[in-house]
């Protein structure tokens, strides 16, 4: 075999490692950013709930806690917590029920993001924010409903949480070796965690939850 026929038989195994290697990249990168979705934001959602016990209800707090979990950065543009009623139940309750819609809104809070804030999630980075609601006496069981839309109108999330609510004093905290007025301090600082209703709804990607939103709770019947 001469050095010409060497020389040639390399070049075609070089050709065919080059296009091995831009076959396997192609394959790879299709997985990556085709099938995962790599190239897209992923924002994960979680909620933890509590409330302290007041004359005219409850003083419920509401934690949100984003994280973004995917491989881009995240600009954040809105935020939309809504407190809905589910029991006990109304007119409005159980029309939403049979219609397979929500529950209807007892009140919300927005946050939006302007662009001179240049807000943003890097991968795995999070951001939690507190939000606070006044509850009536006469409800029992909530859900809380987040929707969190980046700066795209294309991408949002929704998480929904149900919480009960009781009227049941909890527990104190031990206050050996306090003062009088610093247990009481304590005490009234007590912020009881809301017993979920099953697990929290999985985070999906939704239109803005207003779009299937029904009128304010009604007074029960």
């Amino acid at each position: 075999m001469t050095l010409q026929v060497l020389k040639t038989v390399a070049e075609i195994c070089q050709s065919f490692a080059i296009a091995g290697a831009t076959l396997f990249g192609g394959l790879w990168a299709y997985h990556k950013f085709v099938q995962q979705r790599e190239d897209k934001p992923n924002v994960e959602t979680t909620h933890i709930v509590s409330y302290k016990v007041i004359e005219s209800g409850y003083l419920l707090s509401v934690v949100v806690r984003l994280r973004n979990v995917g491989k881009v950065m995240v600009s954040m543009r809105l935020l939309k917590v809504i407190l809905g009623q589910v029991l006990p139940l109304t007119e409005g309750v159980l029309k939403e029920i049979k219609s397979g819609g929500p529950p209807p809104e007892i009140d919300r809070r927005t946050r939006v993001w302007k662009d001179s804030e240049n807000a943003c999630l890097e991968p795995n980075e999070p951001q939690v924010l507190t939000f606070y609601f006044t509850v009536p006496s006469t409800i029992s069981l909530v859900e809380i409903e987040t929707f969190f839309r980046d700066e795209s109108a294309e991408n949002g999330w929704t998480h929904r949480t149900i919480a009960s609510l009781s009227r049941k004093t909890p527990t104190k905290r031990r206050t050996e070796g306090m003062s009088n007025e610093s247990a009481e301090l304590l005490d009234e600082l007590i912020m009881v965690p809301s017993e979920p209703e099953g697990p929290d709804s999985p985070d999906s990607k939704e239109s803005d939850p207003d779009s299937r939103r029904k009128p304010k709770a009604q007074s029960p019947i």
